[in-house]
């Protein structure tokens, strides 16, 4: 077990892990199953590490979102530590809202996604039908899911990856990460009262 983990507290992970996995329940078969649950206890008792990591996972949540090309559950995306949006933030991000599942001024957004990379000298990855496209199938996967009409689709582009630099590397293939959630409505009291803001000119 952990080091500080006492007896009832490793027991209740490895139920937790358990509950994750049905197959590997002992409770329905005892006889069948409890092999694995020992050998599952010892692995992690040797690898601790192994399990906070997939607690951490775990506790991300499995919103439907879109990766290179690939679409999947938020919580099971992973991009390279040597992306440069996570060494430099080399990158840029778009938020389109949604509204009654209706994307909400998509073209001016889009627009602006396209003015952005282009400052960075970041290639457009996609035309804005294929931008279209995959905004709205992950508005009718969160929707479908969650019922909500009202949502926000993040959009988030980086230079790719490559070796740590900083020069700009040329001729590498851009991150794309997308996901959509729920939007927060003002509260009761904004909308009766309004709310404080600062406006600054767009680039």
């Amino acid at each position: 077990r952990p080091p500080d983990a006492g007896h009832h507290g490793h027991h209740h992970l490895v139920l937790r892990q358990l509950a994750r996995h049905p197959e590997r329940r002992a409770v329905e078969h005892v006889g069948v199953e409890l092999p694995r649950l020992l050998d599952l206890a010892r692995a992690i008792a040797s690898e601790p590490d192994l399990l906070l990591l997939d607690e951490m996972t775990a506790a991300l949540p499995t919103t439907p979102c879109y990766l290179n090309g690939e679409y999947l559950p938020v919580s099971e995306a992973k991009v390279s530590v040597l992306d440069r949006g996570f060494i430099f933030g080399d990158g840029v991000y778009e938020v389109v809202p949604v509204y009654g599942q209706r994307l909400f001024r998509f073209d001016e957004h889009m627009a602006r996604l396209s003015r952005s990379l282009s400052k960075l000298r970041i290639a457009n990855p996609h035309s804005p039908a294929e931008w279209l496209e995959r905004c709205r199938k992950l508005v009718a996967s969160l929707a479908e899911q969650s019922g909500a009409g009202d949502l926000l689709v993040y959009i988030q582009v980086t230079r790719g990856v490559a070796l740590r630099d900083h020069v700009m590397p040329q001729g590498i293939t851009p991150t794309v990460f997308m996901m959509s959630n729920p939007l927060k409505p003002a509260t009761p009291e904004q909308r009766h009262h309004g709310v404080a803001c600062v406006t600054a000119r767009d680039f």
